[in-house]
């Protein structure tokens, strides 16, 4: 039905040959003259070769991104790796050396001072890798009783964590966990007292009332609220804390003792100090059965 008589049929065995050619799926005579027609007809009629051709093509094209990905990864890792070691040499190790340029006793403190030092800008590219160092500084400072400089790097890498994981993250969570504690070993007892119960509340909800964070956060809080003078408040999450101590862990565990002694503090500010006593000889008793663990 061409108008133009050289492109219609020019015989009924042509005819014949295109109602052959519909029926196998090959192109036909008078199909349009397009590369994209004959290859859609050599695609149904070779399903299996095409299907195999575009597998094969996908696992190429994936694998060639998964190693660019892992190109790209080991580079990061290498220059992150490369980093750690710049920091390692040029600071904490220059710290220690006894031919320490600024002179003077080499102690934890003046280590510390020297790492802590222009870590802002040595890890612009791993931030989290700057929050574990700060996290890890700020534990520090507190174990010697640098109760400031713990809560600067706490705070930090706090907020690091946060900006990078979210939240609710439980890296973010054990930097708000060891915030709080500095607070209150610093005696900033309303800065201790803002923080825990949001964080009891996401531990409770993503880990149970008997995991061991949980237990912890409630013992600080009880503590907390011991100093606040909010007695019944103390005493409830004390008994709490012991309870599931108890249930998860056992009498003789670390974190059932310390509980143990919340009781036993919780009756002496009382006043109720056979109360107290009582407690008191039961987290002994039950730290001699422990083997004379030490309590933190």
């Amino acid at each position: 039905m061409c108008k133009e008589r050289e492109q219609r049929y020019q015989s009924a065995a042509e005819l014949a040959q295109d109602m052959h050619n519909y029926l196998n799926r090959v192109p036909l005579i008078a199909g349009p003259p397009s590369t994209l027609y004959r290859l859609k007809k050599f695609a149904k009629r070779n399903r299996t070769l095409v299907t195999t051709i575009l597998v094969v093509g996908l696992t190429v094209a994936i694998g060639s991104g998964v190693s660019l990905t892992m190109y790209v990864r080991a580079k990061v890792q290498s220059e992150r790796s490369r980093a750690v070691s710049s920091f390692l040499n040029d600071t904490v190790l220059q710290a220690l050396s006894p031919h320490w340029e600024q002179g003077g006793e080499v102690t934890a403190l003046s280590v510390l001072s020297s790492v802590a030092t222009g870590l802002e800008s040595r890890f612009p590219d791993a931030p989290l890798m700057e929050a574990e160092i700060r996290h890890r500084l700020g534990r520090t400072y507190e174990g010697n009783g640098q109760y400031d400089a713990a809560v600067e790097h706490l705070q930090r890498a706090m907020e690091i964590r946060s900006r990078e994981l979210g939240n609710h993250h439980p890296l973010t969570m054990e930097s708000v966990h060891r915030l709080g504690v500095t607070f209150y070993e610093a005696d900033r007892l309303s800065e201790a007292g803002a923080l825990f119960p949001d964080l009891l509340a996401e531990y409770k909800r993503r880990f149970g009332e008997e995991d061991p964070r949980t237990i912890s956060v409630k013992r600080w809080l009880s503590w907390t609220y011991i100093g606040l003078g909010e007695h019944d408040a103390a005493m409830r999450l004390g008994q709490e804390s012991l309870d599931s101590a108890r249930r998860a862990l056992g009498d003789d565990h670390e974190l059932t003792i310390l509980a143990t002694l919340g009781m036993g503090a919780l009756h002496f500010t009382q006043d109720d100090y056979d109360e107290a006593e009582r407690w008191f000889g039961e987290a002994l008793q039950s730290s001699r059965r422990a083997g004379d663990q030490t309590i933190t």
